[in-house]
C-alpha cells in the first residue's frame, strides 16, 4: 500500500514540475545606419541568431528594418550579420526572462583599425594633392563632382567647388575612413552606379564602382565634412 501511495505522490510531483514553465525572454532587433544617418532604405537585409554556437533562426527583415523575437530561453546568444561593406560582424547578447533585450545592428559599421590597405591619404606628399573623382549614373540622372586634398607644411587643405577649406584632424580622419570604405567590397544590383577614381599626378590611381544604392560615399563624405556646394 505504501508503494502505491509513493508512486501516486511521485507522479503528482512530476506533473507539477512539468506544469511550471521556464520564464522566456524577448529580443528586439533593429537594423539601421549608425554613421550615415541621412541614408534611407526600407530593406537593409537580415541576420542570423545563434544560441551558444547553434543557429536557431535566420531572419530577413521587410518592414521598418526591425523585429521582436519572443519565446527565447534565457542564455547567451549572438547575432551574425553582413554589413553594407560585405563584412560579417557579430553582436553578443544575454537574454533574460525579466527584460526585453534590444540589439542595434549598425548596417554601416566598419572596424577601421583592421584596415590592411596602404592609404593614399596617409602618404600625401607636401604640395602634391590627391583627387577624388566621383560620377553617378542612373536611369534619370547623371552627375559628376570632385574633391582634392593637399598637404602643406603644417596643415591639410581640401579644395571643393573651387573653394579651399583648412581642415581639422577630425575631418582628415573622416577622409581616411572614406578611403577605407571605398576600398571595401561593394555590391551591385541597383540601377544607379557610382564610379570613383582616387589618385593624382604623383600617385597611383585606383578605380572603384558601387552599385548598392546604400553607401552614397561621396555625398556622405561632403556632408560629414560639412562642406557646402
Amino acid at each position: 500500500m505504501k508503494n502505491i501511495y509513493f508512486s501516486i505522490l511521485l507522479i503528482f510531483l512530476l506533473n507539477c514540475i512539468d506544469s511550471v514553465k521556464t520564464p522566456l525572454g524577448k529580443l528586439h532587433v533593429k537594423i539601421e545606419y549608425c554613421k550615415y544617418t541621412n541614408n534611407e532604405n526600407p530593406f537593409l537585409g537580415g541576420f542570423k541568431l545563434f544560441k551558444d554556437k547553434t543557429e536557431i533562426q535566420e531572419i530577413e527583415l521587410e518592414l521598418n528594418n526591425q523585429i521582436i523575437i519572443p519565446n527565447l530561453k534565457p542564455g547567451k546568444y549572438y547575432i551574425e550579420y553582413k554589413t553594407l561593406f560585405n563584412r560579417i560582424e557579430t553582436i553578443p547578447l544575454i537574454i533574460t526572462a525579466s527584460e526585453l533585450e534590444i540589439a542595434i545592428i549598425c548596417f554601416d559599421f566598419m572596424d577601421y583599425k583592421t584596415n590592411k590597405n596602404v592609404l593614399l591619404v596617409d602618404n600625401l606628399q607636401i604640395e602634391k594633392p590627391i583627387t577624388i573623382y566621383f560620377e553617378s549614373n542612373g536611369c534619370f540622372h547623371k552627375a559628376k563632382n570632385k574633391m582634392s586634398i593637399t598637404k602643406t607644411k603644417n596643415n591639410y587643405i581640401i579644395k571643393y567647388n573651387n573653394i579651399d577649406y583648412l581642415i581639422t584632424e577630425n575631418q582628415f580622419k573622416l577622409i581616411k575612413e572614406f578611403e577605407i570604405e571605398l576600398r571595401s567590397n561593394h555590391t551591385n544590383g541597383c540601377t544607379t552606379q557610382e564610379i570613383y577614381r582616387i589618385g593624382g599626378v604623383d600617385y597611383e590611381e585606383y578605380h572603384f564602382t558601387d552599385g548598392s544604392c546604400n553607401w552614397h560615399g561621396f555625398r556622405n563624405l561632403i556632408g560629414k565634412l560639412n562642406l557646402t556646394k
